[in-house]
């Protein structure tokens, strides 16, 4: 059915979907690993520094932990005065107050109000 439907739109079928499954079944994908490679391999481990750096890469930057809503503040106040520096750069201050406003909000929002026990022993 599907072969008489790209019939119809121009398309040649030769074979069926058998046949373009196991098309490249006989192709080598991969070089075939002798007994030798493996023991080189084996014997060379632990003298063999670009086998490790991979692994190694992974441990030797620990997570950076996100900034604080008073540090984007603060952020957010030292890229205006570094914009204020530089010429035509008014068209950016409305993003960074945004990103000033949010920051402040969620540091505000953040805050807990004391409680009245909280000054009584």
């Amino acid at each position: 059915m599907t072969q008489t439907r790209l019939r119809s739109v121009g398309f040649e079928v030769n074979g069926t979907g058998t046949d373009f499954v196991t098309a490249d079944d006989q192709l080598a994908t991969c070089e075939a690993i002798t007994d030798d490679v493996i023991l080189n391999t084996v014997k060379n481990h632990g003298t063999d520094q670009h086998a490790c750096d991979e692994s190694d890469d992974e441990d030797d930057d620990p997570p950076q932990k996100p900034p604080s809503h008073a540090e984007a503040v603060d952020m957010c106040a030292k890229l205006s005065m570094y914009l204020e520096s530089l010429p035509d750069t008014h068209k950016y201050f409305p993003y960074i107050n945004a990103i000033q406003n949010l920051a402040s909000k969620k540091q505000f929002n953040s805050k807990k109000q004391c409680l009245v026990t909280d000054f009584f022993m």
